[in-house]
């Protein structure tokens, strides 16, 4: 169940963002020897996101109850 909503808030955050302007904003990171020079303000939304997200956005009590019995 947690994955299942961390997954959806990442999810939101991305389309607020989006919805903003922002969607292709970087934020730099200013660390010494930091692998990359920025990364991306809206988060990325994975296929696992997508698939662990979308039985709480069909049904969310559903989702919370038969939370044991899937990965997410």
């Amino acid at each position: 169940m947690v994955k299942s909503i961390d997954a959806l808030s990442r999810s939101q955050a991305r389309q607020l963002l989006m919805a903003l302007g922002l969607g292709t904003s970087r934020v730099p990171l200013l660390w010494p020897g930091a692998t990359r020079s920025s990364v991306p303000l809206a988060p990325e939304e994975t296929p696992e996101d997508v698939r662990c997200s979308l039985p709480l956005r069909r049904d969310p009590h559903a989702a919370a109850v038969n939370c044991g019995a899937s990965n997410c």
